[in-house]
């Protein structure tokens, strides 16, 4: 029998509270309670049941504090269903799903002899053949095998069509010849309900039961060991999500709380041309698989919504590609249902799908544009030939120069003292992120190099020996210079533009022998009454730690 098989691999009956409280964390706060104040951001298991002698079935939210009896009432249902995920609000559609706390899959056509393999290749550590399941769960006719993750995976869009792509080559992997007897694998994705445990089965007075395998729950790289590399899913690249309440990042972040809350304004995407989504609809034909059809109508579903194509046209097309998809593997139809089911992913969430994502589960190789197979530093180095042989003066240049990112928003703060953050987006119609990049507190914001140029240059003019504490000649002549060498540097940063204005060209530094003068251009630096004891003001210049030129330093060393 089934059951002693598993118990022969180190199975031990455990109840339905056992497993659920294992996979949803029940006492730790995760999932909500019945009656908890929103702003938590909780989302809870949902389950549906049907009894034989209605035509309508009902949704029960899972609350952490009254799963219990809840899970009684479903057991008593003639047909239930729960799956590993929990989900915002009162129905268990995937677009309101949260969080995975485990992948759930369903064995089929399982034999003794089948099962014993499957088992014997979780045990088998050298090799990897299966992964070990933490519960096994005797269904009636079939088993349910449930992997629980050791932290629930956030659902968010990225991150939904990998997971299904992930599911899908994990049953490729345990449903095989060896494992079942039924050709026919069932493909399900990570919204599948299964019979909620310790309820009735298909088979007349049998329920549902189920034995722990393994108390080690699984991450999705561990998990990834068994399946092809372009399936695997990094866990570094996953959204995290944010451990504020609303309350806080109202707080933190307000333009963001007036925008999307209060104003609830969508976001916007960037529309490509219809051309992009006739590109896919020809790759499909020129290199769908048998294992990737489905995900290959994701995509079209993706390509759709990055294109602004209409549904409607999207379902024709897809419908019309059946017979295509069909002739892959005639005995394994492609059908309308395939097809309505892939569809789901025409959501505007979409928009940012990274093509990256869509060639891993596609299964079809995307050339990123190569510049005509020539690497960028090739490509440009032509590309500036070109340019200097049509315009030599360069003259494209002249009043084209566009203002950096960080200039606008410094000049908006500028023209605005009192303004905020949300004001400057709105205004120059930069993104958020950039106007926080480059945004500075009034109170705080630097001079410019040319700004302190001109208030270094009045200090030198008339010089305070107060404010620098000199009570000798020397102590003036040491401020005096760090002064000069401060501008001098200040110079160097100013632009060129700036440095015209102020009579500064850009001719070097010219060494002169009286008095130690240094001139910039039309600008003179002196340092007055230098002593001629050079050795001793140079070691005095180095010990003080005054950054002077290298040029300056060799002429005082003469």
């Amino acid at each position: 029998m089934l059951e002693d098989l598993i118990k022969k691999y180190g199975g031990v009956e455990v109840s339905a509270m056992d497993v659920y409280t294992d996979m949803f964390h029940l006492g730790e706060g995760c999932i909500q309670k019945n009656g908890e104040p929103s702003g938590a951001f909780k989302a809870n298991p949902v389950a549906y049941w049907k009894d034989n002698d209605k035509s309508k079935g009902h949704y029960r939210i899972m609350f952490e504090d009254t799963f219990e009896e809840t899970l009684k009432e479903l057991q008593e249902a003639d047909f239930a269903i729960i799956n590993g995920l929990t989900y915002f609000g009162r129905k268990n559609v995937q677009d309101h799903a949260s969080k995975v706390y485990a992948l759930i899959f369903d064995y089929d056509g399982v034999t003794e002899s089948g099962l014993n393999n499957f088992l014997h290749g979780t045990q088998v550590k050298e090799y990897d053949i299966y992964p070990c399941p933490n519960y096994v769960i005797l269904s009636g006719h079939g088993l349910h095998l449930y992997y629980l993750m050791e932290y629930p995976v956030p659902l968010y869009p990225n991150i939904k069509l990998q997971l299904k792509a992930f599911k899908y080559a994990l049953i490729e992997k345990m449903w095989n010849p060896y494992t079942s007897k039924e050709e026919h694998k069932q493909f399900q994705g990570i919204n599948q309900g299964f019979r909620v445990i310790g309820g009735k089965t298909k088979v007349d007075g049998v329920r549902v039961r189920a034995f722990r395998m393994n108390s080690h729950p699984h991450t999705l790289e561990e998990l990834g060991r068994f399946i092809p590399p372009e399936n695997r899913i990094d866990e570094s690249k996953l959204w995290r999500e944010t451990k504020l309440t609303l309350a806080e990042a109202r707080k933190k972040y307000p333009e963001w709380y007036e925008s999307k809350v209060l104003n609830k304004e969508p976001r916007k995407y960037w529309t490509c041309k219809p051309d992009l989504y006739e590109w896919w609809k020809r790759k499909i034909r020129e290199g769908a698989t048998y294992h990737h059809r489905y995900f290959d109508i994701m995509c079209l579903a993706i390509y759709a919504v990055k294109s602004g194509i209409a549904f409607e046209q999207l379902q024709r097309d897809a419908m019309d590609l059946i017979p295509y998809l069909n002739d892959i593997k005639a005995d394994a139809p492609f059908t309308e249902s395939d097809v309505r089911s892939a569809l789901e992913c025409y959501d505007e969430r979409y928009h940012t799908f990274p093509i990256e994502d869509i060639a891993k589960i596609s299964g079809i190789p995307i050339e990123r544009n190569r510049r005509n197979g020539r690497k960028q530093e090739l490509h440009l180095k032509g590309a500036r030939a070109i340019q200097e042989i049509n315009d030599p003066d360069g003259k494209w240049r002249a009043g084209n120069g566009r203002k950096s990112k960080q200039q606008l928003v410094r000049e908006w703060q500028q023209c605005h003292p009192e303004g905020r953050k949300a004001d400057c987006i709105r205004e120059t119609g930069l993104t958020k992120p950039t106007v926080y990049k480059w945004w500075v507190d009034p109170a705080a914001v630097p001079e410019s190099p040319t700004e302190a140029a001109k208030r270094l240059i009045g200090e030198l003019g008339s010089f305070d020996r107060e404010k620098y504490h000199c009570s000798t000649e020397t102590d003036e002549q040491w401020q005096r210079m760090q002064l000069d060498n401060q501008l001098l540097q200040l110079i160097e940063a100013m632009p060129e533009e700036e440095k015209r204005k102020m009579g500064f060209s850009m001719h070097p530094i010219t060494k002169s022998r009286r008095k130690g003068c240094m001139m910039y251009g039309k600008g003179l630096i002196s340092w007055e009454n230098v002593r001629p004891d050079r050795a001793r003001w140079v070691s005095y210049w180095q010990q003080q730690g005054l950054d002077l030129p290298a040029e300056h330093i060799a002429y005082w060393e003469r």
